[in-house]
């Protein structure tokens, strides 16, 4: 199935928008889901960039404006919530640094978001974003691997030590894979993983085409102040 918008489109399987609900109410299980992500403006262009900081959303300007924890994530991050809003209804709660932990120091996630769920319940979700990628060579298994692992981890550890205020029950790690081969590599190594390390988290892999690769840049368009 393929959604369009005027600046982007994502292919999803059919019925994933009501499967992914019942999946966030499912606290105990993990799950694995695939997207694909194109992109209409030209963001090698100024009148590309500002249009495409036009069409945020407000709560995601916000992602992408506040200050972080560090990173150069500010496009991955302020999609992959505007992803989650115009599919899923995403109602942004928490930026990164507007979540507290015990003891201080923890890993952190990239924001806090609430989606309805079946029966319209409100559900509480943790985010995380990364980036599949390799500046240099190719990205191999033992990169997905070890990029897979690391986020998990970091998602298990800001689950526990979040404080309860601020607490959720289901975690979603959002990757950018900027190829096929890229996917495939995260499909293989997420399969081999242990269901400690997988926990309950939701992993949604959202490969990008050529026109998109800007989202693995940091740089925040002209028009956005």
């Amino acid at each position: 199935m393929i959604v369009l918008y005027s600046d982007f489109c994502i292919s999803f399987p059919i019925g994933l928008s009501s499967t992914f609900a019942s999946f966030l109410m499912e606290t105990s299980q993990s799950y694995k889901l695939l997207s694909l992500f194109d992109f209409f403006l030209d963001m090698n262009d100024k009148k590309g960039k500002n249009k495409a900081w036009e069409t945020l959303s407000s709560q995601a300007k916000r992602l992408a404006l506040e200050p972080n924890a560090g990173g150069n994530s500010i496009w991955s991050e302020a999609y992959s919530f505007e992803f989650m809003r115009r599919m899923f209804g995403a109602q942004l709660e928490k930026t990164e640094m507007q979540i507290c932990y015990w003891p201080e120091g923890s890993k952190k996630t990239d924001y806090v978001a609430k989606f309805e769920g079946p029966d319209r319940q409100s559900m509480i979700v943790g985010v995380s974003v990364t980036r599949a990628m390799k500046f240099k060579g190719n990205f191999e298994d033992t990169d997905a691997k070890a990029l897979l692992t690391k986020k998990l981890y970091g998602i298990n550890v800001s689950s526990r030590n979040v404080i309860k205020e601020h607490s959720w029950k289901k975690q979603i790690l959002h990757v950018w894979s900027e190829s096929e081969q890229v996917t495939c590599a995260l499909m293989r190594e997420y399969d081999k993983l242990d269901q400690d390390i997988q926990s309950n988290t939701i992993l949604l892999i959202t490969q990008t085409t050529q026109a998109a690769r800007w989202i693995y840049r940091s740089n925040i368009p002209v028009g956005a102040f």
